[in-house]
């Protein structure tokens, strides 16, 4: 989501020319067909620059543009479609990492980057814990396109509304919500929690099922998250 919406945001700016390293799959790509049509040019661009990597031989490429570098939890970046090292002129480190220890390399590691950009408060933080000073928080931000005030569709009208979304996972704490709401819900019996909880990675979702606080999640024969028997928020009984 970060690389896309990087993509629509600079493919406006006939000072960038952005293109990746990675196979982009249109086809994973949900975007409504302007959107589609306004990244062609950098699909095009990334399948010829994808190409002319392949081709090289050399262990460790410098390009003359600036390179924006995907860093791991362990801040290693992944190598490039040749197998090897990139580095560009100048390199950025770009990393949301989801573990407080980075391990004993991590400063080593950030020295080919001028700058590691966070995409939170909490990776600068740690980040700059592990003695690495060259550190910036640069948020995701959203498409304001998308994502704005508008006007109010008046469903529920008679109910209180609060909004959970997010990845379903323990690091989310949607277990400290429900817990929360079981409070909110028996003083306020009008309100309605409205959640949008979903992970790609079941074996990661069922970590919540390690929490006292929610009763264990149902799964498919596939071991997908189900939502055949999944009570609404708004029924779940204060204890």
């Amino acid at each position: 989501m970060y690389g896309l919406n990087l993509a629509l945001s600079w493919a406006s700016d006939p000072g960038v020319a952005l293109a990746t390293t990675h196979e982009v799959n249109s086809n994973a790509i949900l975007i409504d067909p302007l959107r589609r049509r306004v990244l062609m040019p950098f699909c095009g661009r990334s399948v010829d620059f994808r190409e002319r990597l392949l081709r090289e031989t050399s262990n460790s490429i410098r390009l003359s543009s600036t390179l924006l570098c995907s860093l791991g939890n362990d801040l290693k970046s992944q190598p490039g479609p040749h197998g090897g090292l990139l580095e560009g002129n100048p390199s950025l480190g770009v990393v949301f990492f989801e573990a407080e220890n980075l391990g004993r390399d991590a400063r080593a590691v950030t020295a080919y980057h001028i700058c590691i950009l966070a995409g939170s408060s909490w990776n600068a933080e740690v980040l700059r814990a592990h003695g690495i000073p060259q550190v910036e928080t640069v948020f995701q931000g959203i498409d304001a396109t998308l994502f704005h005030p508008a006007p109010k569709r008046a469903l529920f009208s008679d109910r209180f509304l609060v909004f959970g979304g997010g990845k379903l996972e323990p690091r989310k704490g949607q277990d400290n919500v429900l817990a929360a709401w079981r409070v909110f819900a028996a003083r306020h019996p009008d309100a309605m929690l409205v959640a949008a909880w979903d992970n790609l990675w079941p074996q990661i979702a069922r970590g919540i099922n390690d929490s006292a606080r929610t009763a264990p999640l149902p799964f498919t024969s596939e071991g997908e998250p189900g939502m055949n028997g999944w009570a609404t928020a708004n029924e779940i009984k204060p204890e």
